[in-house]
């Protein structure tokens, strides 16, 4: 029941904190595995909940950023298939209020043999996508998958524990106020250095 619980309050957070959703705004909601599904499920039901309308894309998005770029569509694709930027998902994409971007991927190392060029191709022929997807309300997260909890060295339940909790047992208005604190330091800086073990790093902001 804990379980099901936290789903919800971190639905809920996505939704109605991160993403902003309200009453008639169109909601690109995407999932790129099915292990995050449950996640995908109760996000889907807080949008309609909140009066919104999910547009629902299970798996593949081969137009839009790291999501378009899997490893079957990377392998076969042609040049002009990559060079090549959807139109429709363009226009879907400026009629979107929202976007909620659900990871959790079988592998995350599926693209580590992909040549980097065509990646970098790929990039350039969607970033008008990119560009519109960034002008809204967002958010990007994971769901604790088997996968994720491998890369990271831990067990599923623990990487779980770990995910949920800092989502759910975050107050995000407190953290705000810190955060605009730690914004004004940078943006009264002009250079930052990183002195560490064998690092001394000097860097404009």
């Amino acid at each position: 029941m804990e379980h099901f619980s936290k789903l919800s309050r971190f639905a809920d957070i996505l939704v109605n904190y991160s993403a902003q959703v309200e009453e008639g705004d169109y909601v690109y909601l995407t999932c790129s595995s099915l292990d995050s599904l449950p996640l995908y499920k109760a996000v889907r039901k807080e949008v309609i909940k909140q009066g919104g309308f999910p547009h629902e894309h299970i798996l593949h998005d081969s137009q839009i950023g790291a999501g378009g770029m899997d490893y079957t569509w990377m392998k076969y694709a042609s040049e002009n298939q990559l060079k090549t930027q959807s139109e429709a998902k363009k226009k879907e994409m400026e009629e979107m209020d929202a976007y909620i971007c659900i990871g959790g991927g079988d592998n995350n190392q599926q693209l580590s043999n992909i040549d980097t060029e065509k990646s970098s191709i790929r990039k350039k022929a969607t970033k008008e996508i990119m560009t519109e997807r960034l002008q809204k309300d967002w958010v990007v997260t994971c769901y604790p998958t088997d996968s994720l909890a491998q890369s990271a060295g831990m067990a599923t339940e623990e990487f779980e524990e770990f995910v949920f909790n800092s989502v759910v047992e975050i107050d995000f208005e407190e953290l705000k106020e810190k955060n605009k604190k730690v914004k004004q330091i940078f943006d009264d800086t002009q250079e930052v250095q990183i002195i560490g073990k064998d690092t001394d790093l000097t860097m404009s902001l």
